[in-house]
């Protein structure tokens, strides 16, 4: 949980352009019985959309919100 201060100076960080979202994004998905990364699993319940992509759906929303380009940095 966030302080009103904490969230109030996260949203102006936004709204200068000074926050970009870093998706650390490891692991071979064996377990899962896949050849692809786990990031490329289906996990959209009812979309299928993968993880990469429900995760690039919500950077797309902030950014959309605060009308600022945020960045989505992808480590794999």
């Amino acid at each position: 949980t966030y302080t009103a201060t904490e969230k109030a100076r996260g949203e102006d960080a936004l709204r200068r352009g000074e926050v970009a979202a870093l998706l650390v994004a490891g692991g071979q998905a064996t377990r899962l019985k896949t050849p692809e990364p786990k990031g490329m699993f289906p996990a959209g319940a009812v979309s299928g959309a993968s993880l990469y992509q429900l995760h690039a759906e919500k950077v797309l929303a902030v950014s959309r919100r605060y009308r600022r380009e945020v960045p989505l940095l992808v480590m794999t």
